[in-house]
């Protein structure tokens, strides 16, 4: 799991009242953060079975806090943080409008690659 310093570069493209909320919960153990227009956002936790829903909904002003700090998307609708292994996914309707966004948290595991040697 990655420790609050390293989320906190994800952290700054979300939404304050979101990340309030992440914050008064730990941000330890979230891995994925789902945020589409007109839903509540949904957060993917460690160890957890099923998703946390928030209560209040995603707005087009959410939306556009997260495309004032979000370079540009490649073709593929992805774009990364510099200097993490964090990934963000734009959602886009059929107008080709981003509707949504889908937060991913990077990490290094130590090790991980060892057996590959």
């Amino acid at each position: 799991m990655p420790a609050a310093g390293e989320i906190a570069a994800l952290l700054a493209v979300v939404p304050r009242w979101i990340v309030a909320w992440i914050e008064a919960q730990g941000a330890d153990g979230i891995e994925e953060i789902e945020m589409d227009l007109g839903r509540v956002p949904r957060l993917h936790v460690y160890d957890r079975r099923e998703p946390v829903a928030l209560a209040r909904e995603v707005s087009p002003e959410d939306l556009q806090y997260v495309l004032g700090r979000v370079t540009r998307f490649r073709d593929d609708n992805r774009t990364g943080i510099e200097r993490t292994l964090h990934r963000i996914a734009c959602i886009r309707d059929r107008y080709h409008e981003i509707v949504g966004f889908t937060f991913r948290v990077g990490r290094t595991i130590a090790g991980a690659a060892e057996p590959l040697r």
